[in-house]
């Protein structure tokens, strides 16, 4: 389980570092300034990909896969997600016999 974790943690934070140099190189490619406030203004990233969205479409999926394999690996590591899996588990192997 170990092992699985942290192939998917590596996974969506190499997914997530790509798209945000590649958010950032879009920004910088419109303007230096847009770079700068996209990397230290809290709400610059929206109010950039709004207006900018058919530039900056595909580091924003990007940021969106890259997403899910976090999101599987709270699921499975948390205790809610593990004991009901186990039961259902045990559930299903005592109806089947």
């Amino acid at each position: 389980m170990e092992t699985l974790s942290f192939v998917l943690f590596s996974l969506a934070g190499l997914i997530q570092l790509f798209a945000v140099i590649t958010f950032c190189y879009k920004a910088f490619q419109v303007s230096f300034l847009w770079m700068l406030a996209v990397i230290f203004i809290p709400f610059a990233p929206l109010i950039f990909l709004i207006k900018y969205f058919e530039d900056v479409k595909a580091p924003f999926f990007w940021t969106i896969i890259g997403a899910w394999p976090l999101f599987a690996l709270g699921m499975m590591t948390s205790p809610t997600f593990i004991d009901g899996f186990k039961e259902a588990f045990e559930q299903a192997i005592r109806e089947s016999r």
